[in-house]
């Protein structure tokens, strides 16, 4: 039998996606999300509007929903990277609610500590998995 709180949770989640499979959208759930999103939502080529939604899924009992500053960077930073727009959703009761994600949202440090490496992009260098931009201890001037 699985834990209480997780079927809660992929429930919403499969609630989430079917709401944005009645809009038309192509969706995609990370199963075992351990990472930034639980699902991923494509429009259609037909569509004329190309859009893609990175979806983080939470859902509270209590209707009081906790989004540390971490977890927004690094959706700011997915919506950066991935050129997406990022989108917690949330429950209010039965209501299902959307809050967009600010992609400008920036921490002074890695949020992950670097675990996953870095990578250059122009003249800087940008953690992997959160996007922040790490400063070279031995640069030359």
């Amino acid at each position: 039998m699985a834990n209480k709180n997780y079927v809660a949770g992929r429930n919403f989640e499969y609630r989430v996606g079917r709401f944005f499979k009645r809009k038309g959208y192509y969706v995609v759930r990370a199963f075992a999300s351990k990472g930034i999103f639980d699902l991923v939502a494509t429009s259609p080529k037909h569509s004329g509007v190309l859009r893609t939604f990175l979806v983080q899924a939470k859902y509270s009992r209590k209707n009081k929903i906790k989004i540390t500053v971490q977890e927004k960077s690094r959706l700011a930073a997915a919506t950066r990277r991935y050129k997406a727009t990022s989108i917690i959703a949330y429950n209010e009761g039965r209501k299902l609610k959307f809050k967009l994600c600010n992609p400008y949202l920036l921490l002074d440090e890695c949020v992950c500590s670097g675990k996953m490496g870095k990578e250059q992009y122009l003249d800087r260098f940008l953690c992997k998995e959160c996007g922040v931009e790490l400063c070279q201890k031995n640069e030359t001037l």
